[in-house]
């Protein structure tokens, strides 16, 4: 990884286990993952992830560029909290496909896969949240995408339990949303 850009292409070449060590987010408001990453439909287990403060995001990456390509990736276990944005593997990113989060998530801003999508005009697809999503203090929180404005969201699906003030089970803002499910249940004091 070149930690001065964070630019690069990778590819995960196995499973890997985290062994719930705390692991800090790829990338941050101040230094932003600019590259590409395949996970290959190789496994991450048991990620650990707690971020304090309201300028970094809680994910296996925390804030990527819209230059950013994340694709392939499997969260198959662990636990991701924000004290503000958490998502299982991007806080905000640019382009993502491909990726299935397990992991519990908590934040006041909270989704499945990622957060914010900070790119436009793509179609994002084949993205899928297994784990619980919770938001807290009268936050939102989203089953698999919270922010995608300007894309189209495609194939998608939740398959668990949602729980915050506002709630949506796949996508909180997009253009256009096609083919998506939630089978996840809804628990919401606020609207969705």
């Amino acid at each position: 990884l070149n930690t001065t850009t964070l630019a690069g292409i990778y590819k995960q070449e196995d499973t890997l286990y985290f062994m719930n060590n705390a692991w800090t987010p790829i990338g941050t408001t101040n230094a932003p993952f600019n590259g590409r990453y395949d996970g290959n439909n190789k496994e991450i287990n048991q990620l650990n992830v707690s971020v304090t403060g309201t300028t970094n995001a809680a994910g296996l990456f925390g804030i990527a560029s819209s230059n950013s390509q994340l694709m392939n990736i499997i969260i198959k276990s662990g636990t991701v909290r924000g004290q503000y944005v958490a998502a299982g593997v991007a806080g905000d990113c640019g382009f993502i496909t491909n990726c299935k989060n397990y992991a519990n998530v908590e934040g006041t801003q909270s989704a499945g896969v990622a957060w914010n999508i900070n790119i436009q005009n793509n179609e994002i697809s084949n993205c899928h949240n297994y784990g619980i999503i919770k938001s807290n203090g009268g936050g939102f929180c989203s089953g698999v995408f919270g922010w995608a404005f300007g894309n189209t969201i495609k194939d998608c699906t939740n398959n668990n339990v949602l729980n915050g003030f506002e709630v949506s089970g796949i996508v909180r803002n997009a253009s256009n949303v096609q083919s998506c499910i939630n089978n996840g249940s809804i628990v919401s004091n606020g609207s969705f």
